[in-house]
């Protein structure tokens, strides 16, 4: 389980290096009554699909806080255009 203390913005701070990171967010609860996380899957949002290709070929198996670190591309059909737009990347501790 990856450590509470990693934040949003802690994963902004690393994607950036890749290109500019228009979002992190946190999918699903951020705690339990317990104060443990509930999941450990992020969202980034880069504003390029390069820097997102990028990012997804240096970070996927890579390691935070001492996890290994999936990466793939998440759908995003809902842009302006209608059109796949990936730029989206899914991270899974």
């Amino acid at each position: 389980m990856l450590h509470r203390k990693v934040t949003e913005y802690h994963l902004f701070e690393i994607f950036q290096t890749y290109g500019t990171v228009e979002k992190v967010v946190l999918c699903g609860n951020r705690e339990d009554n317990f104060h443990r996380r509930t999941t450990n899957d992020f969202i980034v949002v880069f504003s390029d699909e390069t820097c997102a290709k990028n990012a997804l070929i240096m970070m996927n198996d890579g390691l935070v806080d001492g996890k290994s670190l999936r990466v793939r591309f998440e759908n995003d059909i809902n842009n302006h255009e209608g059109t796949y737009r990936p730029c989206k990347l899914k991270l899974h501790f």
